[in-house]
C-alpha cells in the first residue's frame, strides 16, 4: 500500500509513535557476540509486546505502510512486534522522534549510540561513550522501578 498524501503519512507516524510511547520499548538490547572482542554487543531495538495478536498484526501493517521493516512473532499467550538493528531502527526513530513524548529520550540516546557505533570498526570494543549511552538508556527503561505501579 502506498501513501498518496502527506497527511495520511503524518497521521500514521503519530499513531505508531503513540503506541510505542504507551506500550513499547526503545532501547539497546545486549547480546552475546562471539565475533566481538568484548564478547557482547548492543543492538538498537524498538519492540511492542501485547496479548492480542490482531493488534500486533495491525501495528505491523501500519509500519509496512510507512515503509518500515518490521518483524512479528506470535506466541501462545502473547505477540511481539519488533524492529531491530542499527540500519533498520535508526531511520524509524528519526522519523518518529517529533511524535515521541515518553520514549523520546531513549530514542535520542539510541540514535546517538548508532552514530558513534558506525564510526568505529565492526569487531572493535565498545567505547566508553557507547557504554555511557547504553547505561543511560537502561536507566530510562527501569522495569518495575516505578513507585506508581503497585504490582511491580
Amino acid at each position: 500500500m502506498r501513501l498518496d498524501n502527506q497527511q495520511e503519512r503524518l497521521a500514521l507516524l503519530g499513531y505508531l509513535a503513540g503506541i510505542i510511547d504507551g506500550e513499547g520499548w526503545v532501547g539497546l538490547y545486549k547480546q552475546k557476540k562471539a565475533d566481538c572482542r568484548a564478547g557482547f554487543g548492543w543492538t538498537p531495538t524498538i519492540a511492542v509486546h501485547m496479548v492480542g495478536p490482531r493488534y500486533i498484526d495491525h501495528l505491523d501493517d501500519v509500519a509496512r505502510t510507512l515503509g518500515f521493516p518490521s518483524y512479528v512473532a506470535h506466541y501462545k499467550t502473547s505477540s511481539r512486534w519488533v524492529i531491530r538493528g542499527m540500519k533498520r531502527t535508526t531511520p524509524v526513530l528519526v522519523a518518529l522522534l517529533p511524535y515521541l513524548f515518553v520514549k523520546r529520550e531513549q530514542a535520542e540516546h539510541v540514535i546517538e549510540y548508532t552514530r558513534i557505533r558506525m564510526q568505529r570498526p565492526y569487531r572493535s570494543d565498545p567505547t566508553p561513550e557507547e557504554e555511557l549511552l547504553a547505561k543511560a538508556v537502561s536507566a530510562l527503561n527501569m522495569k518495575g522501578k516505578n513507585p506508581q505501579r503497585l504490582y511491580a
